[in-house]
């Protein structure tokens, strides 16, 4: 009886794929179920390979042949191509039309192990093995999701040289483990809706990254309206209204950067780089250093406890990313490409300052100000000091950032457990697929046919087929 997959079991899985891998376990017919062969996947199947039309000759592509591509090449069926080729196009090069129901794998490159079945006749560049299963043996989706279970193994064997790359005689001489006919059927069926169901639970899980960020851009624009502690000051009785302010009104200090060279070995002044800023915080790890500047000339640079580092010379993308030094590194020194604000604290908390920066950006506020040039935007202090503000008073203000760093531990939390979660469902295809030719997926019916009868059968068909002559046999009686 097949059941689902706990973490726990999930784990184990993953420890034998990668005893797989590394040649600390190799299956033999005496460890294969009942009814079962290891054989190779030529056995099963014809093997070929495709090819390019000269991209020269405009006349070979444009027609109406279906042409793959690596790249194309998935987890899935193919039912159109990106390109396709002409019938000199197919003639005058390698390229030759698979017919529907073939599987093709990458063996080259980056795509390398990736696999699909041909929902239609089609050719495919020398860069796919395309493999015409033998229906008496095996069939398409048996063959497809098997290729898909060897994927890392594949990689491990094509690795080597500058480019990875597998032949088609290895791919011949690939073990298969072939189950009976009808536990193929079984096996392919019972796999199309397990993995359809990991498919649904990732694309569910590959949404929740979108809708975090969302809810903590809405979360910033009910802190900096005041929607967020409306009941608060009705509770307090605090009337206080927002004022509007020029952001340059609420720092006492705005500065560029100490303009030095840098570099990340851990020896001179230890400064700030736009790499430094990450969600919000300094990161230690990717602070830079310089031997160009003396302590004494960096000292006016020096960031104090709480100062923000904003970004206002970054590709659009990171324009406005802004941290907080909360005092870590111990030393640390306001480098290039970075604006110093250092908060005016009878008005307004560094703090709340950095979260109504963070909603601007969110809003796209400083991308519209902004000068912008070819991967570039930059916004000057004129224009930044001239962007306005919304306070309220500093207790409501500290009541803000108490409720916002409270809500966005619950995001981080969630982001916890969606990394948590993300991971385990990659891992559930891999290890469906060990446990399916493994003979573990589905229960075994000993009625069944054995694989050894279809492989006699098959042979047998073989020896009684009469010979065909060749093409020079035929010419010399002719």
């Amino acid at each position: 009886m097949d059941r689902a997959f706990g973490p726990e079991e999930v784990e184990r899985e993953h420890a034998w794929e990668m005893e797989m891998m590394n040649g600390e376990s190799r299956m033999t017919n005496d460890e294969l179920p009942n009814g079962w062969e290891l054989i190779k996947l030529q056995d099963v199947a014809s093997w070929g390979s495709g090819g390019t039309p000269p991209r020269k000759n405009p006349k070979y592509y444009g027609g109406e042949i279906p042409w793959i591509k690596t790249g194309e090449l998935g987890d899935g069926l193919i039912l159109d191509t990106e390109e396709k080729i002409t019938a000199a196009g197919l003639k005058n090069s390698s390229a030759k039309v698979f017919p529907k129901g073939s599987v093709a794998i990458a063996m080259y490159g980056a795509t390398i192990g990736k696999v699909s079945i041909l929902g239609i006749d089609a050719a495919t560049n020398q860069a796919c093995a395309v493999g015409i299963p033998d229906l008496r043996v095996t069939g398409p989706q048996y063959l497809f999701q098997y290729l898909r279970s060897q994927k890392d193994a594949f990689i491990a064997a094509g690795k080597g040289g500058a480019q990875p790359n597998l032949s088609q005689g290895v791919i011949k001489e690939w073990p298969l483990p072939l189950a009976p006919l009808a536990e193929q059927k079984r096996i392919a069926d019972k796999l199309e809706s397990v993995l359809g169901r990991v498919d649904a639970c990732r694309a569910r899980l590959d949404r929740v990254p979108a809708l975090v960020k969302r809810f903590r851009q809405s979360v910033l624009a009910a802190a900096t309206s005041g929607k967020l502690t409306e009941e608060w000051r009705q509770v307090n009785g605090v009337n206080d209204e927002w004022e509007n302010f020029e952001l340059g009104d609420l720092v006492t200090e705005m500065k560029n950067g100490l303009v030095a060279k840098q570099t990340k070995e851990a020896v001179g002044i230890p400064m700030s780089r736009i790499e430094t800023i990450a969600d919000g915080t300094i990161n230690p790890e990717r602070i830079g250093y310089s031997t160009e500047v003396t302590l004494k000339q960096a000292e006016p640079f020096r960031l104090k406890f709480c100062d923000i580092l904003f970004s206002h010379i970054n590709s659009a993308a990171h324009l406005g990313k802004t941290a907080i030094y909360r005092g870590i590194p111990a030393t640390l020194f306001h480098g290039m490409n970075l604006m110093l604000l250092r908060a005016d604290d009878e008005k307004v908390s560094s703090v709340f300052l950095e979260l109504s920066l963070r909603h601007l950006r969110g809003e796209s506020v400083f991308s519209m100000v902004a000068q912008h040039a070819v991967n570039q935007a930059s916004i000057n202090q004129k224009k930044l000091r001239a962007i306005e503000i919304a306070v309220p008073s500093l207790p409501e203000q500290q009541e803000i950032v108490r409720r916002v760093e409270a809500l966005f531990a619950f995001a981080d939390r969630i982001e916890a457990r969606l990394a948590t979660a993300q991971k385990t469902v990659e891992r559930l295809t891999p290890a469906t697929l060990a446990k399916a030719f493994r003979g573990e997926l589905v229960p075994q019916d000993p009625n069944d046919e054995p694989a050894t009868t279809l492989l006699e059968q098959l042979e047998s068909a073989k020896r009684e087929r009469p010979a065909t002559k060749t093409r020079r046999e035929r010419s010399k009686t002719a």
